[in-house]
């Protein structure tokens, strides 16, 4: 964990040249897949506003819908959070499944989700989620 809590601003790997902010703390999560009948309790970590990782053995298959059921730190609120599988990284590190989050413009909790990772690099005050 950093100076800031466990945000920090890296480069994506795949577009180094377009830095993105990275929650690195680790969150409560249900992840829950209708399609595959599938509910998994764990952490979600490396939150950004595009995507974040679940820590999970196995992985559902790639572009699989899930439902986030987020719990962040210090508040009893819940964010519910629509996403879709993106990739399982398997290789060193902990296992985890990428997830890709609904734009922000068409989801009331990516919104929510986006200002709690604001939250961390303003350092000001901020309303309730």
């Amino acid at each position: 964990m950093d100076a800031t809590g466990g945000a920090c601003l890296r480069g994506d790997p795949e577009t180094p040249d377009r830095p993105y902010r990275s929650l690195s703390s680790l969150l409560p999560i249900q992840v829950h897949a209708p399609a595959e009948d599938f509910l998994l309790l764990s952490y979600a970590t490396n939150l950004t506003e595009e995507s974040l990782f679940v820590l999970a053995s196995r992985s559902l298959p790639i572009g699989t819908d899930v439902l986030l059921n987020l719990q962040p730190h210090h508040t009893a609120e819940r964010l519910l959070v629509k996403g879709k599988v993106q990739r399982f990284h398997s290789g060193p590190g902990p296992k985890a499944m990428e997830m890709t989050l609904q734009p922000p413009e068409e989801e009331e909790g990516t919104k929510r989700l986006v200002r709690l990772i604001n939250r961390f690099f303003t350092k000001q005050p901020q309303p309730a989620l």
